[in-house]
């Protein structure tokens, strides 16, 4: 059965390739329906499909690795059963086997240190669990693109009696034919085939041999037949080691391979630690070191970490609330990270589309233009959840630096502090004075409450109507939870403001509310950067106060110049107020800050768009494209763009694109309005304005947008009259009147220089 599965689904895992198999198992690629993840299935072989202890060991053993959480122990995500069949449900990685490896390019000795000691620290977490591997071998280690180890196969092997022991023994078989002992028989110790059982000790032999390998690339006993090479194990001393071999290591290697288990390393933890004196001076063995124990600080002659950018943190658990938690973890990292001195943090913005994947560091380089990658993972481990996290040098694809935490789920609402911290510390980076009290009252300790923001803040990811109210909801759920909660407050009012610029929600109803929410924000903290940006937004969207808006976008900049959203805000800004080189100067600030960010590029697009550059608009939007094709708002500007340089057919597809993918939003069925008004496409014209008409008893529908539809056409009476409820309603995109291109029929008009005068645009 095992055999066949490709093209099959298996639960809610789509099984798409054959990766690999051997004699217990068959091992295929599959996507996670449910979480946008791919992984690995692991079937037994067909040889023992039919073997009911092979079955019941590997339930069990799956069940107790599920426990590890270890960054250095291939994570067990789920067991199921299919057609009668076990299966385990693996994390999926990329790379090549440390047997492969060896027989490639063999490894320096600060490569092969780093290595054993992640494979030595791997051993130790599972032997404290009272897990013995057993099957200790090069291909059993994994080695990822970023060149870390992977422990594979925990408990695998079956529980052979001694009978089988003895049978084996004394066979002959060629060794390419393996053996029916617990493990495979180069890489078994002297006890286990004199019969005893194997313990942690029995691993470390077998981390000898391996390390001897690595070493050599031989192994340390000889033989062709069964016999000769048990023989070696049992009398014989390990072959002699080659001159390249430092003494140190070749120590490590010999005590590991002491034929008594009371001579060797008694615990992991021992090769382990003496492994990381070997050669101090590697950067590759200080960052392994420092990663191990949680270090201090990150070998100052590797090259300096500039940039950095905070992968969304992985939810291993089968809590979806968690997935909040982690994403909240995430960009609470990613903020505070931003404040310290000397050091470019890729947003929240950059990242966001990276989540629910696991790509190679050294790509992650290349696409953020960043010098190093901090990534975690978070694990459920009883009633306590396991985080790890890992800082990773895109260049070298070494690790920098590393931390293990346990925490309650109450405990993930100040994690963020303690790595942000220790990362400060290991990166010799300082916090600004201040950071440290406003670490404190940014947040909350409220458990619920800081869930429900985090939602919140996810929920704005969507970039859609939908994800806005979600986004709305539980930003004031959470405010009630903790009035004190300062930035929930603040994200309260962002929403509200968001609502009222992309017309779902009525000016009138959505902006005092706003407003209400940044006072309170500013009661609890008014020396917030982000109090100082919600409220120029609703200064400058609502209240048409442009010297107070001005003012705010200016101070915000000055706590924190790197704050992308107030560059792209105070662009949109300076547009409205025709000083486009400001606004794109403005814009390139963000764009330097976030070069990869969809969400800048996007924005980019508008302004650019205001600005009348529309190749530049349709570049920027297109590319946003490219990465996300359902992207409602970048289509319904693209749309806009292309009827400035006269594509029509290609903006009436963009525009019913933005319809589409935005569940009937009225500003791209506005702007098809406009456009066919252009066009003299009349009847078109008319269905359009008898459908945004429809629309006013269902939904809010913005007048503004009903004017557009409306000055595409020869009635200028009914496009002002429009546009004059959308002034006395206060729609937010008459902040643009001056410079949206779809105007410019009306600007002759003296009622239309009326309009000007009351938002306070008039020359």
């Amino acid at each position: 059965m095992a055999d066949s599965l490709t093209g099959t689904t298996v639960a809610h895992y789509r099984i798409l390739e054959k990766l690999g198999g051997g004699g217990m198992g068959v091992v295929y690629r599959a996507e996670d329906s449910r979480l946008p993840r791919y992984v690995a299935l692991k079937f037994l072989s067909k040889e023992l499909e039919s073997d009911p202890e092979a079955s019941a060991r590997l339930r069990r053993e799956a069940q107790a690795v599920s426990s590890l959480n270890h960054p250095h122990i291939c994570t067990i995500h789920d067991v199921g059963e299919h057609e009668g069949q076990p299966y385990i449900v693996m994390e999926l990685l990329e790379g090549q086997t440390l047997r492969d490896r060896i027989a490639a390019d063999g490894f320096s000795t600060d490569q092969l240190a780093t290595l054993g000691i992640q494979i030595a620290d791997a051993l130790e977490t599972a032997h404290e669990k009272g897990i013995v591997h057993r099957d200790i071998k090069p291909s059993n280690v994994f080695i990822t693109q970023r060149g870390h180890a992977k422990l594979l196969d925990f408990g695998l092997a079956r529980q052979l009696q001694k009978e089988e022991l003895k049978e084996a023994t004394q066979s002959h078989i060629p060794l390419t034919e393996g053996s029916s002992v617990v493990g495979t028989l180069p890489y078994l110790p002297p006890e286990v085939l004199c019969g005893e059982r194997a313990d942690a000790r029995s691993d470390l032999w077998a981390f000898g041999v391996v390390l001897y390998e690595m070493a050599t690339r031989q192994r340390p006993f000889h033989g062709q037949t069964v016999y000769q090479l048990t023989s070696g194990i049992l009398q014989e001393p390990p072959r002699s080691f080659p001159a390249s071999v430092p003494e140190g290591l070749r120590a490590v290697i010999l005590r590991c391979l002491s034929k008594n288990p009371a001579e060797r390393y008694q615990r992991a933890g021992e090769p382990r630690a003496a492994l990381q004196t070997i050669n101090t001076y590697s950067p590759e063995v200080a960052a392994a070191k420092s990663a191990v124990a949680g270090g201090a600080g990150v070998d100052s002659r590797r090259a300096a970490v500039d940039s950095l950018a905070v992968m969304p943190f992985l939810n291993q658990t089968s809590d979806p609330e968690v997935e909040y938690l982690s994403w909240g973890v995430t960009e609470s990292i990613i903020n505070s990270l931003g404040r310290l001195e000397k050091l470019h943090v890729a947003s929240a913005y950059s990242v966001h589309r990276y989540k629910g994947q696991n790509p190679d560091p050294r790509v992650l380089g290349r696409e953020l233009n960043v010098s190093a990658v901090l990534t975690g993972r978070i694990a459920q481990r009883g009633d306590t959840l396991a985080i790890g996290t890992e800082l990773v040098d895109t260049r070298s694809g070494w690790q920098l630096w590393g931390r293990q935490y346990a925490r309650k789920a109450d405990g993930l609402v100040s994690l963020h502090e303690e790595i942000v911290r220790e990362i400060g510390a290991a990166l010799r980076l300082s916090l600004p004075g201040d950071e440290n009290r406003l670490l404190e009252k940014r947040t909350t300790r409220d458990q619920l409450a800081y869930q429900l923001y985090m939602k919140g803040r996810l929920c704005l990811f969507s970039a859609s109507e939908d994800g806005l109210k979600r986004a709305l909801r539980n930003f004031s759920l959470a405010t009630r939870r903790d009035p004190g909660f300062a930035l929930a407050h603040v994200e309260e009012a962002n929403a509200y403001s968001m609502l009222g610029f992309y017309g779902v929600m009525a000016p009138r109803e959505c902006f005092p509310k706003a407003l209400e929410a940044e006072k309170k924000a500013a009661e609890i903290d008014g020396t917030l950067e982000d109090v100082y940006t919600a409220k120029a937004l609703v200064d400058f969207l609502h209240q048409w106060d442009w010297a107070a808006a001005e003012k705010g976008f200016q101070r915000t900049l000055e706590l924190n110049s790197k704050f992308t959203s107030a560059h792209f805000w105070y662009a949109w800004y300076l547009a409205a107020r025709e000083r486009p080189e400001e606004a794109r100067e403005q814009m390139e600030e963000a764009k330097a800050l976030e070069p990869s960010s969809l969400v800048v590029t996007m924005y980019t697009g508008f302004v650019l768009y205001l600005l009348r550059d529309y190749a530049g608009a349709a570049e920027h939007l297109r590319r946003v494209l490219g990465k996300e094709p359902e992207f409602a708002v970048a289509w319904w500007w693209l749309g806009l763009v292309l009827m400035e340089t006269a594509d029509y057919e290609a903006a009436i597809e963009a525009l019913q694109k933005s319809r589409q993918y935005s569940d009937g939003h009225p500003a791209p069925l506005a702007a098809l309005g406009n456009l066919y008004g252009r066009l003299g496409w009349s009847g078109d014209a008319r269905r359009v304005s008898q459908e945004l008409n429809g629309l006013l008893s269902t939904r809010y529908v913005s007048a503004f947008d009903i004017a557009l539809s409306q000055c595409g056409g020869k009635d200028k009476t009914a496009a002002l009259d429009w546009l004059e409820k959308a002034c006395e309603e206060r729609s937010s995109l008459l902040v643009f009147l001056k410079v949206w291109p779809m105007l410019d029929a009306l600007r002759g008009e003296p009622r239309f220089k009326e309009i000007l005068r009351r938002v306070g645009l008039a020359e």
